[in-house]
């Protein structure tokens, strides 16, 4: 009898050393394959890894006898857990379910053993919004700009964060004392952005554009759930709120997060040329060809103009044009079309004009005519002749 309750203790003692991880504990995480936690850069047990609505997906927490655990348990609603195929020793895969309507915020996940000598081993897993873009209207500017304020639209995009890819394209915008003489379209890589609001289904983004007032913009905006940093966005867009222009495939979770849209000021002068060429001799009629960014609205757009030095010129007879050289001329570019053109008689050679001749110039100005600076003022030159 004694030695059947010997070896019936010692047979319960084995099962105990089995059975038990009394050191479990888990020492690092890893996610699915490109993602986070990565077999080279693994994660720390303190880690909660960021999971968005609606999707699952398989952990494996590694650590002294996980993979003896016997059942999970996770908190809170919305998140279901599982045992994964694929467990070996001291590593265990664990399926983790979203549903699109769990609440954003951690949940933690508990892993129980026939024996638990330290409770539960622990981790945490980081529900994040699921959000969408569906739509963002252009942005429609009354006057020449540096900010904008853009509606991007959409579900689940409360608490969003943002920032602005360096793709950032402006269409003749130049500032300061710069004045462009040719069309040109600058990349500016230095624009940023900031949330002014967010909810559910709209979040308005300030978007301050570097080296305006601009004719016209563009810009391409990520938003994410403010949960997880910007850079964790930036590195890995699988987190970020789906977007307008993203290349993911319909059903995957590869989306890019990108929404571009542009932002449209009044029109401007993109160009000044001279058809005939860009020198002219006493007497002779200089022709100018004044170019919009974008053809002229519905009744035309007023253009004012003026040559420097005005008294060296007068109206080319048959041309048209009316010139006075002091003030302001004017003259309207019809609805639908970007360009008109413009004549004047070169009359009288500018004092102190040598031999090899001088520069004359055009100013074109546009919305604010009394604003010395681009985009309202447009400058260009010309060779003047002096015979």
């Amino acid at each position: 009898m004694k030695k059947i309750i010997v070896g019936t203790f010692v047979l319960v003692l084995l099962v105990l050393v089995h059975a038990s991880p009394a050191l479990a504990t888990i020492s690092q995480i890893f996610g699915p394959p490109g993602e986070l936690c990565t077999t080279s850069a693994p994660c720390s047990n303190s880690f909660d890894y960021p999971v968005l609505q609606g999707r699952t997906i398989v952990l494996t927490v590694n650590g002294q006898f996980v993979d003896l655990s016997t059942s999970l348990e996770v908190s809170g609603s919305g998140v279901t857990v599982s045992s994964a195929s694929g467990t070996t020793s001291s590593n265990k895969k664990i399926s983790i379910a979203v549903s699109s309507s769990a609440t954003p915020g951690l949940r933690t996940i508990k892993l129980h053993y026939l024996v638990e000598t330290n409770g539960p081993d622990v981790f945490q897993v980081r529900v994040i919004r699921s959000g969408k873009v569906t739509s963002v209207p252009n942005v429609q500017a009354s006057d020449y700009f540096t900010d904008v304020d853009v509606a991007l639209n959409g579900v689940k995009l409360d608490n969003a964060g943002v920032f602005v890819l360096p793709t950032t394209i402006a269409t003749f915008t130049v500032g300061g004392g710069q004045v462009p003489q040719v069309p040109q379209t600058l990349t500016q890589t230095n624009a940023t952005a900031v949330v002014k609001s967010s909810s559910s289904d709209q979040t308005v983004v300030t978007v301050h554009f570097n080296g305006g007032p601009f004719a016209e913009a563009q810009a391409t905006l990520v938003l994410f759930d403010k949960q997880l940093s910007e850079d964790t966005c930036r590195q890995h867009r699988i987190f970020c709120y789906s977007g307008l222009d993203d290349g993911s495939t319909a059903g995957t979770f590869q989306q890019k997060g990108q929404s571009t849209f542009n932002a449209i000021g009044p029109n401007a002068v993109s160009s000044i040329s001279y058809p005939l060429g860009t020198s002219v001799s006493p007497g002779s009629v200089l022709t100018i060809r004044i170019t919009l960014v974008r053809p002229a609205k519905s009744g035309g757009e007023i253009v004012h103009w003026q040559m420097v030095p005005s008294t060296s010129f007068v109206e080319a007879p048959g041309s048209g044009t009316h010139f006075s050289p002091t003030g302001q001329n004017s003259i309207t570019v019809p609805g639908g079309d970007q360009f008109k053109e413009v004549s004047v008689r070169y009359d009288q050679v500018p004092a102190g004009c040598g031999r090899s001749g001088c520069i004359g110039q055009v100013q074109t100005r546009m919305v604010n005519f009394n604003t010395d600076q681009p985009p309202f003022l447009r400058l260009s030159t010309f060779t003047l002749l002096s015979r």
